[in-house]
């Protein structure tokens, strides 16, 4: 048994289903950049003693797994002490954790440990903001997805296609609400959704980001199941760590680090305010309608027994090339309900003492009181910030 883990199973959930399931033509995969993925066609020769890791490996190479980089992280039952990492795949020891029941079949070999396990593996490698910012992903309604060569030069043929065809990339609900008015929640978690529930998320320009909507991957609760069977397993502390940081329904990279700032634990650097409800649905009064032309909008950040909602204007959030026209009547028909409405953009979060200014209006709506600025909750507040603002891009793998 072949099980693909780590950082590469997570970039395969993070692929949208459009990518995975559209296979990428050989002439293509060779053909050098920007008009193809570039890769070797030496790649496209394995050796006749060649592991099963490989094997498996080359033969999706431009089929699902197009959206992880190469190498690929790969465990395996029956790894024996003289596999070598190469340029498919790169081995790691199998995890002392790994329930059956959180592995994901590819094939009749191949495995794919799912998200919430894939989290709790990656605890031992990654800080507990970054593991933090991943499971609000996870749980969230977004995906973050930087893609590889390969996966761009199938995104490049769907788009090349659908333009040609007068259709949008993807005609689909765009995945905005996590809750509903009395907080329920209004998808279930599915680790492999449908083509059609997945939305690409566009700049101004009307250029494609990286940014994809879609239904969570899995929920806190999930996670925290999983966590508390792992106990006593390399990274169990630091999993245990951010999970407590993280909540349902987060709906964007921005979204996520504004979250952490606000709600974390004083001693991991956030104000540990009480936590709001994200993304929730709020529903228009006639008179709102009137003002809004809407029956309802969602908020990113609700707490609705203040009725104070924050609205987090990230840099590429909304999910089609029209998202940036000013939504008319919103915040008036929200203020008519006798909701208090804050706009904050990304760079007035990311300088911290812009950021203060805004908490200081902030507490004094909700009626939350401010950590005091200690030396030691400033030096964990500034620990937070280079953990969530400063991290470096990833290079682009074949």
């Amino acid at each position: 048994m072949v099980i693909i883990c780590g950082m590469s199973a997570w970039e395969y959930f993070c692929t949208p289903p459009i990518v995975r399931e559209t296979e990428l033509p050989i002439e293509i995969a060779t053909r050098q950049p920007p008009f193809g993925a570039g890769i070797p066609k030496s790649l496209f020769s394995i050796r006749e003693n060649a592991s099963e890791a490989s094997r498996l490996v080359q033969g999706r190479l431009l089929h699902d797994l197009k959206g992880i980089s190469l190498p690929i992280n790969v465990c395996s039952t029956d790894q024996s002490p003289s596999y070598r990492a190469n340029r498919l795949v790169a081995y790691r020891r199998m995890p002392r954790y790994m329930p059956t029941h959180h592995l994901i079949k590819l094939n009749e070999c191949l495995y794919i440990t799912s998200p919430e396990l894939t989290l709790v593996h990656l605890a031992k490698d990654l800080s507990w903001q970054q593991l933090s910012l991943l499971m609000l992903e996870a749980c969230g309604l977004f995906a973050v997805f930087r893609g590889t060569l390969r996966s761009k030069a199938v995104l490049n043929e769907i788009a090349s296609y659908h333009k040609s065809q007068n259709y949008v990339l993807v005609r689909a609900p765009i995945v905005s609400e996590y809750c509903d008015e009395r907080g329920r929640r209004l998808h279930k978690a599915q680790h492999s959704s449908p083509i059609e529930t997945w939305s690409p998320c566009f700049d101004r320009f009307g250029k494609m980001t990286e940014l994809w909507k879609r239904p969570p991957l899995c929920t806190v609760e999930s996670l925290e199941r999983l966590v508390g069977s792992a106990e006593g397993t390399n990274g169990a502390s630091t999993a245990r760590k951010a999970l407590r940081q993280v909540a349902n329904g987060s709906g964007s990279p921005f979204e996520a680090r504004l979250f952490l700032l606000l709600c974390s634990d004083a001693l991991c650097g956030g104000e540990h305010w009480e936590r709001p409800s994200l993304n929730r649905r709020v529903i228009f009064t006639p008179e709102a309608q009137n003002l809004s032309g809407q029956t309802h909008c969602a908020c990113d950040f609700l707490w609705e027994d203040k009725k104070v909602a924050i609205e987090a204007k990230g840099k590429a959030y909304h999910a089609d090339t029209d998202g940036f026209e000013i939504e008319n009547g919103r915040r008036a028909a929200l203020e008519s309900m006798g909701y208090t409405t804050f706009d904050v953009i990304y760079s007035q979060v990311a300088n911290p003492d812009q950021f203060d200014t805004l908490l200081h209006t902030f507490s004094k709506r909700l009626g939350f009181a401010l950590r005091k600025r200690t030396p030691t909750f400033l030096y964990h507040r500034e620990e937070l910030y280079r953990e969530l603002f400063t991290r470096e891009q990833k290079k682009i793998s074949i």
